[in-house]
């Protein structure tokens, strides 16, 4: 704003005429150079702001991102522990069924050996009594025989 505009400006807020040689505008003209030399030392001070912001939003990031990739990593080998666990639990299980499967297995098996056994043992004591009888009855006919 220029003084003509400032002096319009006050004659219609105030009712006062005011000169543009007038020496309030010294007073102003004090003020705006006091101003400026604050505001140039503002942004200054304000000037390496936007870099500091920058470089602490980075250095945020990378904590966030290193403390999201440690919960990561922790989730994860919660993960693979309780997956190994698992497995190894479905291992011991499926270790002990097999087991039991074969164990029965060799019963059943050894059940028929034994059962076969028993068989052909009877068959050969009947087999060995039958032959035992005829060879004697056969001595002993003969034996009558002669006499």
């Amino acid at each position: 704003m220029d003084r003509a505009e400032m002096c319009g400006e006050i004659l219609r807020r105030m009712g006062l005429k005011v000169g543009e040689d007038d020496p309030a505008f010294l007073l102003v003209e004090l003020n705006r150079l006091a101003l400026e030399e604050v505001i140039s030392i503002v942004v200054e001070r304000l000037a390496p702001l936007p870099g500091t912001i920058e470089q602490a939003g980075v250095a945020l990031a990378k904590g966030v991102a290193s403390a999201a990739q440690r919960v990561i990593d922790e989730e994860f080998a919660a993960a693979r522990n309780k997956i190994a666990k698992e497995a190894d639990a479905a291992r011991a299980a499926a270790a002990r069924a097999i087991s039991e499967l074969v164990q029965e297995e060799r019963q059943a098996y050894t059940d028929k050996w034994i059962t076969l056994g028993y068989l052909f043992g009877c068959l050969f004591a009947v087999g060995g009594f039958a032959a035992g009888f005829f060879i004697a009855l056969a001595f002993n006919t003969s034996v009558l025989e002669r006499w």
